[in-house]
């Protein structure tokens, strides 16, 4: 009961665990952290906000909005007395509705189960193409552009390059690819550690820093880099 109360007028709502079962680890990070995007989070926890959502007949998908709700508010709770909330309904919805492709007694991908969660979560709100369809969309729905051209041979002469260049085979092309998160890959460790062992990825910080000039214009939602653009070749087979 001490526990309990001191919990409950010393710690901030929100911040709870979540059960490990067995193996759903991996769901429970994915999980933690949408509860913490304010517009989600928001969302879900008031129930009469997806309420009014209808399914047709006999598509039962609802349910896990439903039961992403009955989370949200349980980790939200401010009178909840466990520093732990079971996300068991939560996990069995998910494990009905992906035809066990992502369980709780086996490990998995969590950016697939981020990926697949986030679309389900869409699809069960009516959610459509757009931007303004559901609570994902209009969260996370961004918009890249990308730049792609045809390279000349590498050994032909300037002039020739240049020449070719200005033909409408070698012209740029823009399109727009929808996304709804963005991964960025973690460089390797180093091959030495410092002097107290705990610097052990001392460069995460410079590519987080490198990040800093990544603009997502939340006016118009299209990523850009404020120095211009990122060059990427690639083969084509």
């Amino acid at each position: 009961m001490y526990v309990g109360i001191y919990r409950l007028y010393n710690s901030v709502a929100g911040i709870v665990g979540l059960n490990n079962i067995k193996a759903n680890d991996y769901c429970n990070v994915v999980l933690q952290a949408l509860s913490h995007v304010t517009p989600i989070r928001d969302f879900f926890l008031r129930e009469q906000n997806y309420a009014a959502v209808r399914r047709p007949p006999g598509d039962s998908a609802f349910l896990l909005v439903q039961r992403f709700g009955e989370l949200m508010r349980k980790l939200w709770n401010p009178r909840n007395f466990k520093t732990h909330v079971s996300p068991h309904e939560m996990l069995q919805a998910v494990v009905l509705w992906s035809a066990k492709r992502f369980q709780f007694t086996s490990q998995g991908d969590p950016i697939d189960f981020l990926s697949w969660f986030l679309n389900a979560l869409h699809r069960a709100l009516n959610g459509t193409r757009r931007q303004d369809s559901s609570v994902v969309h209009r969260t996370f729905l961004g918009h890249m552009r990308i730049h792609t051209r045809k390279i000349p041979p590498v050994d032909l002469e300037e002039r020739e390059k240049r020449r070719l260049l200005q033909l409408d085979e070698y012209a740029v092309e823009v399109t727009e690819s929808p996304f709804l998160y963005l991964t960025c890959d973690l460089p390797p460790p180093p091959l030495f550690k410092d002097e107290i062992l705990e610097n052990i990825i001392p460069q995460v910080s410079e590519r987080l820093r490198s990040l800093d000039h990544l603009v997502l214009d939340t006016q118009r939602p299209i990523l850009t880099l404020e120095n211009g653009s990122v060059n990427m070749e690639f083969n084509r087979w």
